[in-house]
């Protein structure tokens, strides 16, 4: 009896621990899949609220790397678009570790940076599903692949798991 409590806890605490790492402290999220809102619904609900709130674009896509050990690529993977109010989701005094990059930089969690073999200053490009009017599964949606190229973007920095480098919505094992 004592071993499967110690087990249970045990258990209770990793599920915990996965949890924060993905969520930081994100309390509430507002997803639209296959749509979108405007920026500025985040500053009138931060407003309304009284808590902090951050705009963010979640897209799939494929990230490719080429470079001197030639060609790698990794599907499956989440683009976020964010801005500087995002890091206030890291958890307590990883903030200055989950930075929000500019134009023409990336941010890679660790486990995608060692997937791909990068290092900072290196250079990947992104392949992101190209919007439509309706979502892809719709029984009218248009068909074909169309993709976007998210041209040839610098790695700024690699965020650890502990910094929102393990951010995601999804309940899932799987690292992001």
């Amino acid at each position: 009896l004592t071993g499967a409590l110690v087990v249970g806890d045990s258990a209770r605490h990793t599920l915990r621990h996965g949890a924060l790492q993905r969520l930081g402290r994100t309390d509430l999220a507002l997803a639209a899949p296959g749509a979108g809102f405007a920026a500025i619904l985040a500053d009138r609900l931060e407003i309304r609220l009284g808590v902090p709130v951050a705009p963010l674009l979640r897209e799939p896509a494929v990230a490719v790397a080429s470079g001197g050990e030639g060609r790698r690529q990794v599907g499956g993977v989440r683009v976020f678009g964010v801005d500087g109010r995002f890091a206030r989701f890291a958890p307590e005094g990883a903030a200055a570790q989950a930075p929000a990059p500019r134009a023409g930089e990336v941010a890679l969690n660790r486990a995608l940076a060692e997937a791909l073999g990068v290092r900072l200053g290196d250079r990947i490009s992104l392949r992101i599903a190209a919007p439509t009017r309706l979502p892809r599964d719709a029984p009218l949606a248009e068909s074909g692949g169309a993709a976007t190229l998210l041209g040839s973007v610098a790695v700024e920095s690699i965020i650890p798991d502990g910094a929102l480098g393990a951010f995601g919505l999804e309940s899932t094992m799987r690292p992001p």
